[in-house]
């Protein structure tokens, strides 16, 4: 998520929020410990040094509200701040510190899972990685404790500015790289509504993602189909044991019919990829990408007036203006963070 994503007002709602009065409220080492829930709590969590407590000083805008240090495992406890509007900033102890205590490292693994699943007010945790290094196996552990708290958590990438920027998009596409997505335009199809022509990115672009889960897979999907390809396909997924989970029209008097099917799925991810691709073999959806296709035309369009009515950044994506919009508030299936917007968690 970049600036990009929010309107201006937004934007400045957020700074005069954070520019106002902070206080350190309690720093809790057990359980017993921790201080009445109240309003909203926003917890920052990571390997030990990442810069937790940095960033919460820049936030508030204050040098030494968070202790910092160049110390590996200072922040033993949950140290709490309470703000403006009922909200409360979380530093959680730092994981991932080889040299401390066996004893202690238990303790605070306990403290922190106790939290996450217990604390009733924790709207959202961000886990800090270190753009230098990425996803490493301590940061994989408590994205695992995340999931099955139900927590909602963001990725937040630090020290970028030590990381050249064609290494830094790398690290970026692979800690993204968690979720694996593949689209499935329905380039073949010549629909029209209303005499104008539909372009596949508009509204006939299909897609499936995996989203490794409690080692298996969960898979999401929506596809677009021709009404004499629903029964089969269908059936070749629930024979496969994909749930259909939705059959539904998006263009009314449009020719030809075109439908929506959206699937679901847990299980061994080679055994459902199989499962759906022999199912869109029943379609004539292009399971290849075209080859020399033609450049998209230009958008005719004040794409800068619709972002700012918008309030969101669009892309252009053959021929169409897009607005990809992820949902603030949690989603979950069977307990899981499904993850936004790659899994199907935003308005486009």
């Amino acid at each position: 998520m970049t600036p990009t994503d929010f309107g201006p007002s937004e934007i400045e709602a957020g700074r005069k929020l954070f520019a106002r009065e902070w206080e350190f409220v309690a720093a809790a080492a057990t359980i017993a410990a921790l201080p009445p829930m109240r309003g909203i709590e926003i917890a920052f969590a990571g390997r030990s040094n990442v810069g937790k407590s940095s960033l919460i000083n820049a936030l508030v805008g204050r040098k030494a509200l968070a202790r910092t240090s160049r110390t590996p495992g200072r922040t033993q406890e949950l140290v709490f701040f309470a703000g403006p509007a009922a909200l409360t900033l979380v530093d959680m102890p730092g994981y991932g510190y080889a040299a401390a205590p066996k004893s202690k490292i238990a303790a605070w693994t306990a403290l922190i899972d106790a939290y996450l699943a217990g604390r009733a007010n924790l709207a959202r945790v961000y886990v800090l990685l270190d753009a230098r290094h990425g996803l490493k196996p301590p940061d994989m552990a408590i994205l695992r404790v995340l999931d099955r708290a139900a927590v909602n958590y963001q990725i937040v990438l630090t020290k970028a500015d030590t990381v050249a920027a064609a290494e830094l998009a790398g690290r970026t596409a692979a800690v993204a790289g968690e979720i694996h997505r593949y689209g499935f335009p329905r380039s073949d199809l010549q629909v029209t509504l209303d005499g104008v022509t539909i372009r596949p990115t508009l509204a006939l672009g299909g897609w499936v993602a995996f989203q490794p889960m409690r080692g298996a897979a969960m898979v999401m999907g929506d596809i677009v189909l021709l009404q004499t390809e629903v029964s089969p396909v269908m059936a070749k997924l629930l024979e496969g044991g994909i749930e259909v989970t939705a059959l539904h029209n998006h263009l009314l008097r449009a020719e030809p019919l075109t439908f929506y099917m959206h699937l679901g799925g847990h299980g061994d991810p080679i055994k459902m990829a199989e499962a759906i691709r022999n199912a869109l073999a029943l379609s004539k959806t292009p399971l290849t990408p075209a080859a020399g296709a033609a450049p998209p035309p230009a958008i005719d369009l004040d794409t800068a007036q619709l972002d700012q009515i918008m309030g969101a950044k669009g892309a252009a994506n053959g021929g169409v203006y897009q607005f990809n919009v992820p949902r603030r508030d949690p989603i979950t299936d069977e307990g899981m963070m499904v993850g936004m917007p790659a899994m199907g968690g935003a308005r486009r």
